[in-house]
């Protein structure tokens, strides 16, 4: 009965998180701090009534807040490079725009492995 119980949880805050979907048409994607270790930054791009895109950005140990922008940056324009417009601002900060004509879309954060290192998804 345990497992029935967990499953149907699952299920509930699932259905919860999409309740609470928020596509926007532009995101930015705010790095601080330094990398104290190396590691991953896992961001699903989920345009609305499209497969959602999974960009994974490998960090080496050490990488400045602004490089790691750099590194965020150039993994999501080469995923999204047909559908999104993707620059640096604020050189710390990195601003995903759709293209005229493409759905307004979800930025999840689904992983970092990175210590000491923050990213936030802030819809703009």
């Amino acid at each position: 009965m345990g497992i029935v119980r967990f499953a149907l949880v699952v299920a509930l805050l699932a259905a919860a998180g999409s309740a609470d979907a928020k596509p926007s048409n532009k995101w930015r994607v705010k790095c601080n701090g330094s990398a104290d270790s190396a590691g991953e930054v896992v961001i699903n791009v989920e345009p609305v009534g499209g497969a959602p895109i999974e960009v994974v950005v490998a960090i080496p140990d050490g990488t400045s807040e602004n490089s790691v922008a750099v590194l965020v940056r150039d993994a999501l324009r080469l995923q999204l490079k047909d559908t999104h417009r993707v620059e640096r601002d604020d050189w710390e900060d990195v601003i995903v725009k759709k293209r005229y004509g493409q759905p307004d879309f979800e930025l999840i954060l689904l992983d970092n492995t990175v210590e000491d290192m923050k990213i936030k998804l802030q819809r703009e």
